[in-house]
């Protein structure tokens, strides 16, 4: 018996998404980084690179490999290049230093550490005390010295030849720690599987009524989980694409046009408006109708972290336009 929310679908890994989006969809946009468009060959070749440089380093499955970067190419392609060698991914708040990133890297027991080049010297400053963590590897010219570990260049590791195929692993596996925000004390590592990604992907995307049409827009932090189960692999599991942006701004939004190319909208008329929106920390924005004249239009749902907004707040920022009717009182 099934009542169209609970089912027993059959079970993926993170790869698998991936390499099944590859298979059917190699060329057409998968992710906006930034303003930057990828498609899901091109993150599978790069992941698959960066897989055989962690490869070199030691890294095997169930291994945990952390990642202190923004959001960006780099961040994306180090996530998938975890996955792709069968390793567990342990994103980190960006904003940690000091305990509050040793307590992270220490208590996850990673061995390698992917970090931003303006933040390396916040790894340097706990490498030594972090016996197990033994490699760091540093984006951008400059790879300073890690006490206790050996500094690498991202960019050199990620000219590596390509794993052919992702390390086999199973749904039940461990993929990702998230971990929580530490506001009673130290975080903690949620040990999130691979089919759970899936699962919460579809939970959402079931949620929003989401399909390949849509557009899934987010400034949340790829080490916020909101951010890879909507964007980076809620997109695998529905179709479609997403943008992945640094933060929100109503100003001016920056919105993917549907052809690949970027279009800068300024969300003049939605500012006003948009105070509205700001108090509603407006933090996930579902887009659709990208060939409509006005981002306005295109604007489906609110969504906040993974619930959805006030009721009607969507219908009402589109009725301001001119788009719809008003709800009724």
């Amino acid at each position: 018996m099934s009542d169209g929310v609970w089912g027993s679908a059959q079970q993926h890994t993170t790869t698998e998404l991936l390499v099944r989006r590859i298979e059917k969809e190699p060329d057409t946009e998968y992710l906006d980084i930034g303003g930057r468009t990828l498609t899901a060959a091109q993150v599978g070749d790069a992941a698959a690179r960066l897989a055989t440089g962690l490869q070199a380093l030691g890294v095997g499955p169930g291994d945990r490999v952390a990642m202190l970067l923004e959001n960006s190419p780099e961040m994306l392609i180090a996530w998938w290049a975890a996955q792709w060698a069968g390793a567990v991914a342990v994103p980190i708040n960006t904003a940690y230093k000091g305990e509050y990133l040793r307590h992270q890297l220490r208590d996850s027991g990673s061995t390698v550490l992917m970090v931003a080049g303006d933040l390396a010297d916040r790894a340097a400053a706990v490498t030594a005390a972090l016996p197990a963590l033994a490699h760091v590897l540093v984006t951008g010219p400059e790879v300073p010295a890690f006490p206790g570990a050996t500094g690498h260049s991202f960019e050199e590791l990620l000219a590596s030849a390509p794993l052919a195929e992702p390390v086999a692993r199973r749904p039940s596996d461990l993929a990702t720690f998230i971990y929580t925000g530490g506001t009673t004390g130290l975080s903690k590592g949620c040990m999130l599987s691979h089919n759970y990604h899936e699962a919460l992907s579809r939970q959402i995307g079931y949620s929003w009524g989401r399909t390949a049409d849509d557009v899934v827009w987010t400034p949340l932090p790829m080490f916020h989980y909101n951010a890879l189960v909507t964007a980076v692999v809620g997109t695998l599991v529905y179709g479609g694409r997403a943008a992945v942006y640094r933060k929100f701004s109503v100003s001016n939004a920056q919105v993917p046009q549907q052809h690949g190319q970027n279009r800068l909208f300024r969300w003049r008329r939605v500012a006003e408006r948009g105070r509205e929106l700001m108090c509603q920390q407006v933090w996930v924005t579902q887009l659709r109708k990208f060939d409509e004249p006005h981002p306005v239009g295109k604007l489906a749902a609110d969504i906040r972290g993974g619930a959805q907004g006030q009721p009607g707040l969507a219908h009402t920022a589109r009725a301001h336009e001119g788009d719809l009717p008003k709800p009724p009182e």
